[in-house]
Parts: structure tokens; C-alpha cells; sequence
């Protein structure tokens, strides 16, 4: 009795209902899995074979293939029955000793025609230029059979007889492709002692694609194998294709063991969280960036999935650095901002240089040039955090009246010469008048502008200067502490 199977890429067995004798088995130590009623689970075997079957079956997606998963309600025992192919009884299987080892009902011949077989190392178009560039299936560069089939049924492609073993299951395989899409594709069957094996398998139609196809067979009360392939397309066009390693193989069974342990699951958590403006939360590597309710499962192993309840509230935190000033060179802003009234708050200006302090709310700037002050309010509480930007542009004094004449003559009027300072100056740092020929003829020093001042009187060394025209020299400090020198023309009256 037989089954027949297309490895693309696993040989998938049929529930078998006859007593297979078969080589020994291989024991693979048990593993095991936590988890949770009602998951689904992942199982998988690495031992290499050409079947796989799982038991139980039931809730498996796909018991016939290596890895599959599984719903699991209860703790439960998984075992992977593993077919697997032992040594190959096939002599020149991959024809590197050339046509030696097997017969055909066709004819070997170097040169291609329908019923004429030939081996080669060369590529399938070294036969005839009408067929693909095809190479051999073992590594691309050795031997492969090459067939241009006969439209003639049940015709022996290749045969080959083989001691057997009574009562035990070989597996019957070939590596077959299609070398031209000159007409009908190859169909081709295995057969041993005479008798077919499953069904006809249909051979691709794309050239140069390396299939394999399998058969198992037992052999009951035989001591000898008669493998046969067969041909079954009897269409004369087409039905041009190469054969390569050529198996036929005993098979043994090993088994892989998993234990899934069902966990009680942990009671859910919750946990509220605060969400700034503009932040994101990550949490179990997922990112949140919305206010919301969100559901988390948290993978535990050993144990079952935890799953945690979040809600997310947005955080109102917001500051306000205002509108962009304006202050004139020497004067000074205080730098009051706008800011959730909340205890602990920390503050970060930057640049320093200029302010009275760097992490109070309300500093004081007294900048020279232009200068933006960025601000970060940060919240310990809540994480959160703000920055805000104003900029102070810094214009010239523009409060400073210098007169160009004035009168010394005791009537109470414009007696004394002396600049008008405003705010924005801090104090004349000297004060100079000096004659048309550059003689000084006056000088004051450090005149503090909070204070009144009486300036030059018209004279020096206590006698009244005559009246002409004089220069003044004016060195005044700003209140930020630069300076600058302002000269101009006097003239003085009597």
C-alpha cells in the first residue's frame, strides 16, 4: 500500500491505517511552555525530517507541519512524530558515474529525439539549443539524467532493483524539473514491482524549477525492489525534463515532547497617568501620545499575560513669556511670565549673562544689544515641562538734552551749563569744557544723576570766562554699565 506526496516543502503524511514497520526512534528530551487558558501557543521541532505530525490535533492550526500553534484550555502533552530517511539505497543516485547503475525503456543517445535519454554534466541546452539553460539539481555544476519523452503510457523513464527489507516503509523520491516549454508539461508516476504508486504527478511547467516528489512504500513480504518512473504524458510535444538525485531510503521515526502548563492568570492592574502637553507616554513599547483609555497585556515568563488598564488624563501646563520689549540702551526689564500657580515649580532661563538670576521666575535683564531669553518651567510633580521665548530689543538712550548756549550772569536763567539725563543713564562719568584753543577750562568727575548737580558756572579759577563759543567733552555710563562719549559746541552769553 502506498501514499503519494509533493514536498513543496514538507512531506505531509496521511493518517496511516496499516501497521508500519519502521527503523528505530529517537527520544528528545520534553520542554515546556507556560501559559494561559485560552492562548494560543507556539510549537515547533527542529529535528530535521520529511514529515512531521503532531498529537493532539485537536485545536492546531497545522498538525502536519513543523511549527504550528496551538489553543490551549488545560494543561496538556504535545508529541511530534518526525519521519525521517536514512541512508539512500540508490546507487549512482545523483548519475555522477553516468549511465550506470539503472535501465530504460528509452535509448541513450548524445543526441535529442522523442524516447532518447542521456546523461550530462553540461547545461540541459548542450542536448539540443531548443531546450532552457538549465543545470543539475546537486550543487549546479555535476550530473543530471535528461530525458526527451516518448508519448507512450507506462513507459520506463528510469529503473533500478534494490534489496529490501521485509515490513518496513522506505520513502521513494526524485528531484525532477522542466527543461522546455515547447508543448505539454512532463506527468510522471513511480511504480515498484509493477504496481503504481499513487497517482500521477504533474511537473511544473516553468523551466529550470527543481521539484521533488516522494512516495513511501512498504514492503510487506519483499525482499527485492523494483523502482520504476514512469511516464504518462502522451502528448508527443513537450514532455522534455531532467531528473537528479534519485532517493529510496528507509525511514525511522524520532519524537519531540512539549509540555504546555496552564498558569491562573494575575488579576488586572491599573494605574492613571498624568499626560503633558505635547509628550508621549511609552509603556510596554507602545507610545501614546492622546489622553485615553488604553488596555496593555505584559508578557511574563513562567506565568501567564498580565494585562494593565491605563488612563491617561491630560495635564494642563502651560507658560507665557509675552510679548517681545522694547527698553532703551541703560534701562532694565523685569522679565515676568505667565505660569500655572503650582507649587515647586522649577525655572531655567537662558542665556545668564544679563539677568539677575537664572532659575527665579521674574528675573531682571539689563542687556546691552539685542537678546531673546528662553525660559523652561519644569513641574517635579507631574514631569512636565514648558519653554517659552521672548525677545528685549535694545535701542538707543534717547533721554539725554545737551544745551548750546547758556548765560552765567546771576538773573537765575540758564547760569549753569549741565546736561539733562533721564532713567536710562546712571551717572556722568566726566564732564569736560575746553576753550577754542583746546585749553581745559573746566572738569567734573562721577556726577551721580540721582542727585542734582550744578555743573560749569562760566568760569574757571574763579574768574568768568568771556563770552565765545567752548567744547564739551560728555563721558556717560548707562545703566547697564557701558558707556560712550557725547561732544558738541557751547556758547556762552553774559
Amino acid at each position: 500500500m502506498t501514499r503519494h506526496f509533493q514536498f513543496t516543502p514538507y512531506l505531509y503524511f496521511i493518517q496511516f491505517t496499516w501497521l508500519l514497520t519502521l527503523c528505530s526512534t529517537n527520544l528528545h528530551a520534553q520542554r515546556t511552555i507556560h501559559t494561559c487558558p485560552g492562548d494560543s501557543v507556539l510549537l515547533s521541532t527542529s529535528i530535521p525530517g520529511i514529515g512531521y505530525e503532531w498529537s493532539p490535533a485537536s485545536g492546531m492550526a497545522a498538525p502536519k507541519r513543523p511549527t504550528t500553534t496551538v489553543k490551549v484550555q488545560a494543561t496538556a502533552t504535545y508529541v511530534c512524530t518526525i519521519y525521517q530517511v536514512l541512508n539512500n539505497l540508490i546507487v549512482n543516485a545523483s548519475f555522477d558515474q553516468g549511465n550506470l547503475g539503472f535501465h530504460s525503456d528509452y535509448s541513450y543517445n548524445p543526441s535529442a529525439q522523442s524516447g532518447r535519454y542521456y546523461v550530462t554534466n553540461q547545461r540541459t541546452d548542450s542536448w539540443w539549443n531548443g531546450f532552457s539553460h538549465c543545470v543539475d539539481h546537486t550543487t549546479g555544476r555535476d550530473s543530471m539524467l535528461l530525458v526527451d519523452g516518448a508519448s507512450v503510457p507506462d513507459a520506463r523513464v528510469w529503473c533500478q532493483d534494490i534489496p529490501v527489507q521485509p515490513n518496513t516503509t522506505y520513502a521513494f523520491s526524485c528531484w525532477i524539473q522542466n527543461i522546455c516549454t515547447c508543448g505539454a508539461p512532463p506527468r510522471l508516476q513511480f511504480a515498484i514491482n509493477g504496481t503504481k504508486l499513487g497517482n500521477d504527478f504533474l511537473v511544473t511547467p516553468i523551466n529550470c524549477l527543481w521539484t521533488q516528489f516522494y512516495e513511501l512504500w512498504n514492503s510487506g513480504s519483499d525482499t527485492l525492489a523494483g523502482i520504476c518512473i514512469l511516464n504518462q504524458n502522451l502528448n508527443p510535444d513537450g514532455n522534455d525534463f531532467a531528473l537528479d538525485d534519485i532517493g529510496f531510503q528507509p525511514i525511522q521515526l524520532a519524537y519531540d515532547t512539549i509540555r504546555v502548563i496552564t498558569d491562573a492568570p494575575p488579576p488586572v492592574g491599573h494605574q492613571t497617568i498624568g499626560l503633558c502637553p505635547g509628550s508621549t507616554y511609552i509603556f510596554n513599547n507602545h507610545q501614546y501620545d492622546e489622553a485615553g483609555f488604553y488596555a496593555d497585556t505584559l508578557r511574563e515568563l513562567p506565568g501567564c499575560d498580565s494585562i494593565v488598564m491605563t488612563l491617561l488624563e491630560p495635564v494642563d501646563f502651560a507658560i507665557h513669556a509675552g510679548p517681545d520689549r522694547e527698553i532703551e540702551n541703560g534701562d532694565t526689564a523685569l522679565l515676568n511670565i505667565q505660569a500655572p500657580e503650582l507649587d515647586g515649580l522649577q525655572w531655567s532661563w537662558a542665556p545668564v549673562n544679563d539677568l539677575s538670576c537664572s532659575d527665579c521666575p521674574a528675573p531682571v535683564a539689563s542687556p546691552s544689544a539685542n537678546t531673546t531669553y528662553q525660559v523652561t518651567v519644569t513641574d517635579p510633580a507631574t514631569g512636565c515641562s514648558a519653554t517659552d521665548a521672548l525677545t528685549i530689543r535694545v535701542v538707543p538712550c534717547r533721554r539725554i538734552f545737551i544745551p548750546n548756549a547758556f548765560s552765567p550772569n546771576g538773573d537765575g536763567i540758564n547760569d549753569y551749563f549741565a546736561p539733562s539725563l533721564g532713567q536710562c543713564v546712571r551717572r556722568v562719568r566726566n564732564l569736560r569744557i575746553l576753550d577754542r584753543w583746546g585749553n581745559l577750562v573746566f572738569e567734573e568727575e562721577n556726577a551721580d544723576t540721582q542727585s542734582r548737580y550744578a555743573g560749569w558756572d562760566g568760569t574757571y579759577r574763579q574768574h568768568i570766562m568771556p563770552p565765545g563759543v567752548y567744547v564739551y567733552q560728555i563721558l556717560i555710563e548707562y545703566g547697564n554699565g557701558t558707556t560712550s562719549w557725547m561732544t558738541g559746541d557751547l556758547t556762552l552769553f553774559h
